[in-house]
């Protein structure tokens, strides 16, 4: 919940499978709630507004993030282009066009014009150096994603192997990439339980990671 007053406050919650978030909106210090929307198959994390009727809310479809923002106090709530598939937790804006987003893996989003959409995708964002990261979630069952950053174009193979150093699954094969961060999903179901590592190789870089699968 959030509230900009003493009396004038929202707050959202969620239930149901698949889960759907409501929203609701006080005036008088929470004596009162007024339903305002329904957002389907999404569970919202946070939520902010102003002082002039401009609000914000993230959190997750359960397979990507999800950003929803309104300009008449929460009457209407529309969705909004998000450059990352990491869980959102949550929000907070200085005025109607600059804020900040944090979010699952280390993610910090910022905002300058009051929507997402100005935010560059993180394919275009220019990479320092190169980064294999831990997947997410760890332990996992059976989906997770693995991002990793290249500091220069070139090609890649991202596979992964069981403990006997057999290779089990290629996510990605010497496909040439542009610098830049990039994240892919893996789908682990046609696997058994147990330890798994996956290794990133370009022509200038290798590391591997240790990932938990459980079912």
């Amino acid at each position: 919940c959030y509230f900009i007053n003493q009396s004038t406050g929202w707050i959202s919650y969620y239930k149901g499978s698949p889960r759907n978030s409501f929203i609701f909106k006080t005036l008088n210090g929470g004596t009162n709630w007024i339903f305002q929307d329904s957002i389907y198959n999404v569970v919202f994390w946070s939520i902010f507004a102003d002082s002039i009727g401009n609000c914000w809310t993230v959190g997750t479809n359960g397979s990507s993030s999800t950003i929803y923002s309104s300009s008449n106090g929460g009457n209407n709530w529309i969705p909004q282009k998000s450059p990352t598939d990491y869980d959102l937790n949550s929000v907070y804006f200085v005025n109607n066009n600059t804020g900040w987003i944090v979010g699952n893996s280390g993610t910090i989003l910022k905002i300058t014009n009051g929507i997402v959409s100005g935010i560059k995708p993180s394919n275009q964002i220019i990479a320092k150096d190169f980064i294999l990261f831990q997947n997410y979630p760890n332990p996992f069952n059976p989906n997770t994603k693995i991002t990793y950053t290249l500091q220069s174009n070139g090609k890649v193979r991202l596979s992964v192997y069981d403990l006997l150093g057999r290779e089990a699954v290629i996510l990605v094969n010497n496909e040439r990439k542009t610098a830049g961060e990039y994240v892919v999903s893996f789908n682990a179901a046609n696997l058994p339980s147990g330890v798994y590592f996956y290794k990133l190789q370009t022509q200038n870089y290798m590391e591997s990671k240790r990932m938990v699968l459980i079912k």
